[in-house]
């Protein structure tokens, strides 16, 4: 018998709002989650994104800021060595965990289990909130992980990650890839980052502690939002291939004058020679873009490029007439099939807009959840890898150039990808999964 409207239960998101990776994926599941005739809650830290909760109609909390000024200060001076910028240094450090935010943290967890209780929360969603980890488990409702294949232990039990491109230095350059790559899976796989500082936590609330900084990211059932094929993963008993649910997609964004916009998008890329696309996201360092542009502007190629949070307007740099520079498209998924390359950092979101408009890629990823998806790419043979760490424009232009050589064969592979590749239903696939969970746990129907 099917449920009624009322049989399902009140489920709450719990968000980094300041994150638009994050809680684009969660708003897509709560909107199909609603139509099914569910009720829906936000909880979020940050506001910056929070309208896209409360345009579907849902009440949205939000936690008051829990980072301590000596942490955020400590932790903005040690991200500064790996080179990231402000913007992410600023969405990483919310939801870092640290000796120095203990009370902050505490008080954080009541908030959240004040809220779920007095809102009648019975299932947490979340994307990575840690301190869902413990409020949920104190009111023992049923808590669900909504992350990504590099983001679970499973992959790399199976060896599929590379050695960090932060962590290479004139030793491990010269260690054959075999072998520091195998060092590097397990060093991950048993790394006790913030377990420490996760355990005092889980203490104070009579909660399970972990074991490794992996179990952060584990839900009482967790939803990985990828192709299984892509992600060259084996299925296991902890992650069965139906938790595999498939990549969410950001829809258009509105874009003022958005028909004039998509027309000179149009006609600079109509214009004879090859065509590029150079979509970085919000972590490349500012020096990194120009670098890469000033490499390009010197090419016969027609670049679009898009700038979103690198530049302020003030600050925008002046190119040669090949480069199209605009702050964003209204559809990156239609300029990614209009485009013979794409350049690209390896968020999760760019990859698999390029991966199902099958064209080649390559990827200069800024973390090693990047370089993680890069390197999938990479393995499927349609794209190449850069260094961040080591950049040199002769190393772009070499890259360039050898696809645009070969180009039959990295553009055959990728078309090989975007077939084999599952209808992206990621969001559907989601709330199939809660549905049946939700089924399986008879005390999460109401009565």
């Amino acid at each position: 018998m099917e449920e009624k409207e009322t049989d399902l239960p009140i489920v709450g998101f719990t968000v980094l709002f300041n994150n638009l990776g994050e809680t684009y994926p969660l708003v897509n599941i709560a909107k199909k989650y609603i139509e099914l005739g569910g009720k829906a809650m936000f909880f979020g830290y940050g506001d910056k994104y929070k309208d896209l909760a409360i345009d579907l109609g849902c009440k949205v909390v939000i936690f008051p800021d829990y980072l301590s000024e000596k942490t955020y200060n400590k932790n903005l001076i040690r991200l500064k060595k790996y080179n990231i910028n402000k913007i992410k240094a600023e969405d990483f450090l919310l939801n870092t965990i640290d000796k120095d935010n203990f009370q902050n943290d505490i008080n954080n967890i009541k908030n959240e289990i004040k809220a779920f209780k007095e809102n009648n929360i019975q299932l947490v969603i979340t994307g990575y909130n840690f301190r869902s980890n413990i409020s949920a488990r104190v009111l023992k409702i049923p808590l669900v992980y909504i992350i990504s294949g590099a983001g679970i232990n499973s992959y790399y039990k199976q060896n599929l990650a590379k050695f960090p491109d932060n962590y290479e230095n004139f030793l491990t350059r010269i260690l054959p890839g075999f072998l520091k790559n195998r060092v590097a899976n397990w060093i991950i796989l048993n790394s006790k980052s913030s377990v420490k500082e996760f355990n005092r936590l889980a203490n104070e609330f009579n909660t399970p502690k972990i074991k490794h900084f992996t179990d952060l990211s584990l839900g009482d059932h967790t939803l990985i939002v990828e192709d299984i094929s892509f992600l060259n993963m084996k299925p296991s008993a902890e992650f069965p291939k139906e938790n595999f649910v498939g990549p969410i997609f950001q829809e258009n964004i509105a874009v003022k004058n958005e028909e004039l916009t998509e027309l000179t998008i149009k006609k600079h890329l109509e214009k004879p020679g090859r065509s590029i696309l150079v979509s970085l996201g919000s972590t490349i360092t500012k020096k990194l873009f120009i670098d890469i542009l000033r490499t390009l502007e010197k090419t016969d190629f027609n670049v679009v490029a898009t700038y979103l949070k690198i530049f302020d307007q003030d600050e925008i740099e002046k190119f040669n007439d090949n480069i199209l520079l605009m702050k964003f498209v209204p559809s990156i998924k239609k300029v990614n099939e209009m485009v013979d390359l794409v350049i690209l950092h390896g968020g999760r979101g760019t990859i698999y807009t390029a991966a199902y408009s099958g064209k080649p890629v390559i990827g200069i990823p800024m973390m090693i959840e990047q370089q993680c998806n890069v390197d999938n790419l990479v393995r499927q043979g349609c794209a190449i890898r850069l260094s961040k760490k080591y950049f040199k424009t002769k190393d772009l232009q070499k890259a360039v150039d050898k696809i645009f050589r070969n180009y039959d064969i990295y553009y055959k592979n990728a078309q090989l990808l975007k077939e084999k590749l599952q209808e992206p239903k990621g969001a559907e696939n989601t709330v199939k999964r809660l549905l049946e969970i939700i089924k399986s746990d008879n005390g999460l129907i109401n009565k």
